[in-house]
């Protein structure tokens, strides 16, 4: 399950289980549509079970086609975080950083005002 709300001028995605890209299009897409206006995104991983690495090529494609310039946060647990570093350096995520602590990600995401 994908959730996503705006708060603050971030753009908050949480991925719950096993997730597609549909839900994460069907998530985000009414945000992009209201025209309202956002710095970046903390994505939330932590409750994600796998990810098929289609989808999230499919991910980062998106990201990088419709918001390359704004910056991407995604929390991960500590485990994760290894797998999630490895992924965004061998794709070259561009102003992509992973994060454990969601303070850290919202700060960093900040930065980018």
């Amino acid at each position: 399950m994908v959730t996503a709300e705006l708060k603050d001028g971030i753009i908050y995605i949480i991925l719950d289980g096993n997730i597609t890209y549909e839900e994460f299009l069907a998530a985000v897409d009414p945000i992009f549509a209201s025209g309202e206006k956002y710095i970046g995104f903390v994505s939330d991983g932590r409750k994600m079970t796998t990810i098929n690495p289609a989808i999230q090529h499919k991910l980062e494609q998106h990201h990088q086609m419709n918001n390359a310039d704004k910056p991407n946060a995604i929390l991960m647990s500590p485990g994760k975080k290894v797998v999630a570093d490895i992924y965004t350096k061998f794709t070259r995520a561009k102003n992509t950083a992973v994060f454990t602590n969601e303070d850290d990600a919202v700060k960093w995401v900040n930065s980018y005002r």
